[in-house]
């Protein structure tokens, strides 16, 4: 899949950010609640392509790992193959806003 396709599928679910240095990507819900947040990349295409593997992660449902921070909060991490962090949720004061929130991501990523 070359850069332009993959914009034009991705930008769909996953919103590109720039900051002087650094490139982003989110994961937005209809409504506009950003889901998930991307480690930073230092070009477009790497954004681009982590978001390909962020999205074919999300629908195999092997890479998403759910935490307990030290405040009792929960959130969850999506992770590649070889254990790199890709992206990562806000905070959730309950598990089941986790879950909920896990299962929109699904839903999303199926489209």
């Amino acid at each position: 899949m070359n850069l332009v396709s993959l914009r034009e599928k991705h930008l769909i679910m996953f919103k590109i950010d720039k900051t002087i240095d650094r490139v982003y990507f989110t994961l937005n819900a209809e409504h506009g609640k950003i889901l998930l947040t991307s480690i930073p990349f230092t070009n477009e295409e790497d954004a681009l392509l982590a978001s390909n593997s962020c999205s074919e992660i999300i629908k195999k449902k092997s890479g998403i790992e759910r935490k307990t921070s030290s405040n009792g909060k929960f959130h969850f991490i999506v992770k590649n193959t070889d254990g790199t962090i890709l992206a990562q949720s806000e905070e959730y004061t309950s598990e089941a806003g986790m879950q909920n929130n896990i299962e929109a991501i699904r839903k999303l990523a199926s489209k």
